[in-house]
């Protein structure tokens, strides 16, 4: 009966079994919505969607990476995927694997896919037969596959971002091309003493250098004083709001219970928590332990008469003695469990932290109170509002602030200088330009500190009257430079006539004659580039020496005790006992007369050697960039940080 039903309606049956499927069809996407967390989406990366199983995925197969070395071959990759996260002084672990390693390693498969780079069955058999057979599954499997294929992505880039022989051998010229010196310098403070300037020339020298920064370093000379501001600042002492907390002895209590891991004992493993006396130990005859610990005097004996005559209360049900239990002690400790100092031992450190902590959030609260009211304040635009006033109402320490020579108006440099939260406010004030009359809060080393600037003076030349003094030691320096030229010009012309040596010391007789006989004089910076000759002269020169210098280069360019780099740059381009005047005006100032005795260019077979080491020094550190500016590029999305 059943039989012929469903024959006579088979048709009708079939089309509701394809109704039923078509509607299912239709409905999967939606179930698997249902099904996902939207919390776990997790976007899009390079264009594609990602999503929890693809994350998965790749994280066991980062795990399998991990485990089986691969990445320890490839130094630059491990650190990329594994360790980029670390803290500085953070120790690696082996096998670390985090969310964002995992995000790291999925944009390099990424990048895999959009370089359509192929691996081949056959590569990764060929590594899958290193492995037993029980572990060649399908995970391991796509894992090499894919680490192969970063790999292969690596070498494409190392092969585009290496180092090109031209730029390399430009490098190793810039470094070995190298030559050695005769010179003397004519150092300018030795005519100082001769200098006259009169008060017109103080003057003149003053307006054509007033608009100028100066820089001591460069030579530079000018007056133009810098951005200066005149400000104050209150600020919560901590330490004498300590003296006022009292913290009470339930709150240490608590303290101590929710973080005794703070006070965890380390145990060593040195026979800690083992019987007093092991079964191994003898007895000596004094009552000591062969192990060096003595015997606590009296008899087992003795203990249990003494609880015994404290009555049943010193004794459980079954007679066995107890321990007086200490309310200090750290609850539930037992030789399984990890042993605690104390309370007793850390009340006085937990008192101090709770009172360094109250203090701290008494000092915010009193500096976001004064900043509220004097926020609230009606003012006219740029005028001061009654900081002092108010800080002293609230406790707070008020300074008008001035720098270590008295000043008020406080440039960038004297403000880090020497003020404690100097760097703070000089962001505040100098990059974020605050105004005047609007006071703001910054954190300073031992808490907040409410800061308002008073007035602020833009860069202006300095008054000829508060810098006449510098003025005028800047006008003789130029003076006296002018004066060693002149004289190195001079003793080159005679040493193009006599020969160097004799033009040197003639030269220095004549300086005698004008400006005295001093004391003789080494310069450091002389004795340290090379070897002075005048040990082996008759007569000691006074104010020249002439010197032999090392070897010196683009990449070593000292001459006199300082970097004179183009100094070095022209004598490269002169011909050898070629001699020639150059004038350094930077710091130490000088005149020079130089030659050059030997020139030795940079070698080839030299340069084979170098080129190796430095190419794989460099397309590390250009790999290094690319890497991190792909983590730049794609950061892990929030569900992942």
């Amino acid at each position: 009966m059943a039989m012929r039903w469903f024959r006579r309606n088979k048709k009708l049956l079939m089309a509701a079994l394809v109704g039923f499927l078509m509607f299912t069809w239709g409905m999967l996407p939606v179930l698997r919505q249902l099904a996902v967390d939207p919390a776990e989406e997790f976007g899009e990366l390079m264009g594609q969607s990602v999503t929890p199983h693809m994350f998965q995925n790749a994280s066991r197969e980062l795990e399998r990476i991990s485990a089986f070395g691969f990445m320890e071959q490839m130094p630059i990759l491990e650190e990329f995927i594994l360790y980029a996260d670390l803290e500085e002084g953070e120790q690696r672990r082996p096998g670390r694997i985090t969310s964002e390693a995992v995000w790291r390693y999925m944009i390099l498969n990424r990048k895999v896919d959009k370089a359509d780079l192929k691996i081949f069955d056959h590569q990764v058999d060929a590594v899958l037969e290193q492995f037993p057979p029980q572990m060649r599954d399908r995970l391991t499997y796509n894992a090499v596959r894919n680490w192969m294929g970063i790999l292969e992505l690596i070498g494409l880039r190392a092969e585009s971002m290496a180092p090109r022989s031209p730029e390399m051998w430009m490098e190793y010229a810039y470094e070995n091309h190298r030559i050695r010196l005769q010179y003397v310098r004519v150092d300018p403070d030795i005519f100082a003493p001769v200098v006259e300037v009169s008060d017109e020339e103080i003057e003149d020298f003053y307006e054509q250098h007033k608009d100028r920064r100066p820089d001591r370093e460069a030579g530079v000379f000018g007056y133009l004083a810098p951005e200066r501001v005149r400000l104050e600042y209150a600020w919560a002492e901590i330490d004498d709001l300590k003296e006022d907390i009292e913290v009470s002895e339930e709150s240490i209590r608590d303290y101590y219970d929710e973080n005794r891991q703070q006070f965890r004992i380390e145990q060593e493993d040195d026979g800690a928590g083992e019987d007093p006396a092991p079964d191994n130990a003898e007895e000596g005859e004094d009552g000591e332990l062969e192990g060096g610990e003595e015997e606590p005097s009296g008899d087992h004996e003795t203990d249990a008469d003494e609880a015994e005559d404290n009555g049943a209360d010193a004794n459980d049900d079954d007679g066995i003695a107890l321990e007086e239990e200490d309310p200090d002690a750290a609850p539930g400790e037992d030789a399984d469990e990890p042993a605690y100092r104390p309370l007793s031992e850390v009340r006085d450190e937990i008192r101090s932290t709770l009172a360094q902590q109250k203090a701290e959030q008494e000092a915010r609260r009193r500096a976001e109170s004064v900043l509220g009211i004097l926020e609230r304040i009606p003012a006219p635009p740029g005028q001061p509002r009654p900081l002092r006033q108010h800080a002293g109402t609230h406790g707070l320490r008020y300074v008008q602030v001035r720098d270590r020579d008295g000043n008020e108006y406080l440039s960038r440099q004297a403000l880090v200088r020497d003020i404690d939260a100097g760097e703070k406010i000089a962001q505040l004030v100098f990059d974020e330009e605050a105004e005047p009359g609007m006071p703001e809060m910054v954190e300073g080393p031992d808490g907040p500190v409410i800061v308002q600037v008073l007035e602020r003076k833009e860069p202006a030349p300095a008054p000829l009257e508060e810098v006449r003094d510098r003025v005028e030691q800047d006008l003789v320096r130029h003076l006296s430079l002018d004066k060693a030229f002149q004289t190195a010009g001079r003793l080159k012309e005679r040493a193009e006539e006599e020969g160097f040596h004799e033009a040197v010391k003639e030269k220095d007789r004549r300086l005698v004659q004008l400006l005295g006989d001093p004391e003789p004089e080494r310069t450091d910076s002389d004795e340290e580039d090379g070897e002075v000759e005048n040990e082996e002269d008759d007569e000691k020169l006074h104010y020249l020496a002439l010197t032999e210098s090392g070897l010196i280069s683009l990449a070593r360019p000292i001459i006199g005790g300082a970097m004179r780099e183009d100094m070095v740059k022209e004598l490269l381009n002169t011909a050898r006992d070629e001699l020639v005047v150059m004038e350094d005006g930077g710091y130490p100032p000088a005149s020079f007369v130089m030659k050059k005795t030997e020139e030795i260019a940079a070698d080839r077979e030299g340069f084979e050697q170098w080129k190796m080491f430095r190419r794989h020094m460099e397309l590390g550190r250009r790999l290094e960039w690319w890497l991190w500016g792909l983590q730049d590029r794609y950061p892990p999305p929030s569900a992942l940080r």
